[in-house]
């Protein structure tokens, strides 16, 4: 039931496409059926295709590689892989309010957390230990050739959530905060190294909005120190949190400088899951283990503006989180907490900074089929609770231990099945 990705670019994208092939094919269908309904002409789509093509080769070729073998593993055409990655502004309901992280620094410790509201598109977490970039760890929906969350051998860990309405944030067929993220787990040895990266794409003209009004927020962590970088098309404003402090991140911008290029005020929802989360980090003193963490990404208070949403109130809906424990004195021991699926639905694994093996069902979207199975019958309720606390602490005392991949895959099924 593993795999690993340590071949080139194209052998990589093959199996990944190969053990995807659902999930993409699937996607691409929907795309299309959705594109016909709105009667948007293939030239469009086509002269974005090209236009996304060329800015990929000037940044990252290896990439098209990759797509080319997802394509022949999934047996579809590259340019419908690469079609899903550049859909022009109005595609999908609009909207944009997601995600909700936060960055703690202390003497010890640095603690990355993403919880990823989107669309419910099937998720997948994997580890790419390939030739042509450094290794990392990713969490993305499958067909996204960018990434939502990801932790790399050097022990940088990234996040990225959708900033304030923007100025000089306009559409262009770029790279979005989704394959900006990739381009930083492939090529930071630090966090210090963000910002020179994102000035490069800025000096190729690589880079676009999260949509065509809203900049990007990323926020990272090293066991040197974190960073929080706000962002727009033009430019962007860096802040280092201190030693002994506490940063929360909705999807308004925070940093002195940012601040000023947002176009109107932070909405509701933006602001209620920000103050919910400062909220119960002080609850905790500013430091929450692990447990309590899993605890509060299943937070249901100010619904439809919570920490963990569903879909029934609007279309995004909570579908991954990741918590990144960096041990600043030993590296080598940090451990990424994963949690592929609604965090109501699905379970936290631990996954070493060490791990090289992929375990199929989290690769290839099995895994998220059955957290989303259960939510389609119980909409975030509280029966599971029990249940994923006992795996949970369990769990803790077994990093490293492969078996616990299936037997979280197992329950999930079973619990799915008699829901």
């Amino acid at each position: 039931m593993f795999v690993k990705l340590d071949g080139n670019s194209f052998s990589n994208g093959k199996k990944i496409g190969r053990f995807s092939r659902k999930a993409i094919r699937d996607r691409i269908h929907a795309v299309c059926l959705l594109k016909k309904g709105k009667k948007i002409p293939d030239r469009l789509l086509d002269a974005r295709i090209r236009e996304f093509t060329r800015c990929i080769r000037s940044v990252a070729p290896c990439w098209l590689d990759e797509v080319q073998g997802m394509a022949d593993g999934a047996g579809v055409k590259a340019e419908d892989i690469l079609m899903l990655n550049c859909l022009p502004p109005g595609f999908y309901q609009p909207g944009g309010n997601n995600c909700t992280s936060f960055i703690i620094v202390r003497p010890d410790v640095i603690k990355l957390l993403k919880i990823r509201d989107e669309r419910n598109l099937v998720q997948a977490f994997m580890i790419k230990d390939g030739r042509d970039t450094p290794a990392y760890q990713l969490g993305h929906d499958i067909g996204n050739i960018g990434i939502a969350h990801f932790f790399n051998q050097y022990c940088v860990a990234g996040a990225t959530n959708t900033g304030s309405p923007s100025q000089d944030v306009e559409d262009k067929p770029a790279l979005n905060d989704c394959h900006i993220m990739r381009f930083f787990a492939e090529n930071a040895k630090r966090v210090a190294d963000i910002p020179a990266l994102y000035e490069e794409l800025l000096h190729k003209k690589a880079v676009c909005g999260t949509n065509h009004e809203r900049g990007s927020i990323f926020s990272g962590a090293d066991p040197e120190k974190a960073i929080l970088m706000e962002t727009n098309m033009k430019t962007y404003s860096v802040e280092y949190p201190q030693e002994n402090s506490v940063r929360v991140i909705a999807n308004h911008f925070v940093t002195s400088e940012a601040v000023k290029w947002a176009l109107r005020p932070p909405a509701q929802n933006s602001m209620r899951r920000f103050e919910r989360m400062v909220s119960l980090l002080d609850q905790t003193g500013g430091n929450p283990s692990p447990e309590a963490v899993f605890k509060l990404t299943r937070d249901r208070k100010n619904i439809p503006n919570a920490l963990c949403n569903d879909d029934r109130h609007h279309f995004w809906m909570s579908i991954s989180a990741q918590l990144q424990v960096i041990e600043r004195n030993a590296p080598e021991k940090s451990v990424n907490y994963i949690c592929c699926g609604n965090p109501r639905h699905s379970l936290y694994l631990p996954v070493p900074i060490r791990e090289k093996k992929n375990f199929i069902p989290l690769l290839n979207g099995d895994f998220y089929r059955k957290t989303d199975e259960f939510y389609s019958k119980s909409h975030c309720g509280k029966e599971f609770r029990t249940i994923q606390n006992r795996f949970e602490k369990k769990m803790m005392q077994r990093e490293g231990d492969e078996r616990i991949y299936q037997e979280a895959y197992d329950l999930i099924s079973e619990i799915s099945r008699n829901a």
